[in-house]
């Protein structure tokens, strides 16, 4: 219908013209001419990548998004190709499960307690676990041997990862540790207190008696051993008592001894009455036997009367012991 020279066509078909003059006379046979128009191509491409990158037609993508590429196809029409990316990168941090106090040397692996796990993170869930040990659960328990373990991780996608968890046999330190108290003491005042040094508020202890405290009371003569163990830590001692069967004299007037004051803030003195002409030893100790004076004295037949200053020793009871061997009496003294 057009009526110019020239027209633009956009649709395939066959056009045909007539040319006329101003009398209405034809010029020219009417002609005809096919035309076919060729629209460009277009493609979709959806892509999941499992990874954190994704290389396309020369460029790196790192994040998720809808991208174009516009080439020429073979016809010499445009091209156009839309790709709707997903990265989906997936990272596994293995982790050991096992509470510390059985990590220390062969104990965690002789009573099969060590246990790891794996936690994902990105990827699409759900997630399919395989461990080394053919495992397929997220955590695997009651393990016994150290070494390397690792996990192979599927998720919905697809994607794949793999994880790695080294288990190491830690080997218990050396604690230095010591049993104080008394080595000799007399039955008749009560047992020894026997106290590990050396130790944490942690510690556990085992005696060879059985007990599990820090301190320990003994009313036999014998050796005493303990074992104090931690988080990674081993300590041992051991500690000879004598307990003897000693004769003990009252604070009061004896035959032989007097003791006064009792108690007492600074001196003390003993009045002997010996028989005759002789020598003797005074020894002063502490509950715990240890002796904080240790002196010989010549006697004379009849009284003597032995001061002794008390003023530096800490307030408590003690032990003043005259005599030797077999002979030896004990008085208990207060210092206040």
């Amino acid at each position: 219908g057009a009526t110019t020279q020239s027209i633009l066509v956009v649709e395939s078909g066959t056009y045909s013209v007539s040319a006329y003059s101003n009398s209405s006379c034809a010029l020219f046979d009417p002609g005809s001419k096919t035309v076919i128009i060729r629209q460009p191509s277009s493609t979709t491409i959806d892509t999941v990548v499992c990874g954190s990158s994704f290389t396309w037609n020369g460029n790196t993508y790192t994040q998720d998004g809808t991208y174009t590429w516009t080439g020429t196809n073979a016809l010499g029409c445009d091209s156009v190709v839309t790709l709707h990316l997903t990265l989906s990168p997936m990272l596994i941090n293995t982790y050991d499960n096992t509470t510390p106090e059985n990590l220390c040397g062969d104990m965690i692996y002789y009573n099969c307690l060590l246990s790891i796990g794996a936690v994902v993170s990105g990827g699409s869930a759900p997630y399919n676990f395989v461990w080394n040990t053919g495992a397929t659960s997220q955590v695997i328990n009651n393990l016994c041997n150290p070494g390397l373990y690792s996990v192979f991780v599927t998720d919905a996608t697809g994607c794949t990862a793999q994880g790695f968890r080294l288990m190491q046999q830690v080997l218990p330190g050396v604690l230095m540790v010591s049993i104080s108290g008394p080595s000799v003491l007399c039955r008749n005042f009560g047992p020894a207190i026997l106290t590990v040094n050396g130790g944490y508020p942690e510690s556990i202890y085992q005696w060879s008696n059985g007990a599990t405290t820090q301190s320990i009371a003994v009313s036999e003569t014998g050796t005493y051993s303990v074992t104090v163990s931690g988080i990674c830590y081993l300590g041992t001692a051991s500690k000879n008592v004598i307990i003897n069967e000693c004769r003990i004299g009252e604070i009061v007037n004896t035959a032989s001894v007097v003791l006064y004051p009792n108690p007492t803030n600074t001196n003390i003195n003993l009045v002997i009455n010996a028989v005759s002409e002789t020598q003797t030893t005074i020894r002063i100790t502490d509950l715990l036997g240890r002796v904080m004076l240790n002196e010989n004295e010549a006697l004379i037949g009849g009284n003597n009367t032995i001061t002794y200053n008390m003023s530096d020793y800490a307030a408590g009871v003690y032990l003043v012991h005259v005599g030797n061997g077999n002979s030896q009496q004990v008085y208990k003294v207060v210092k206040e």
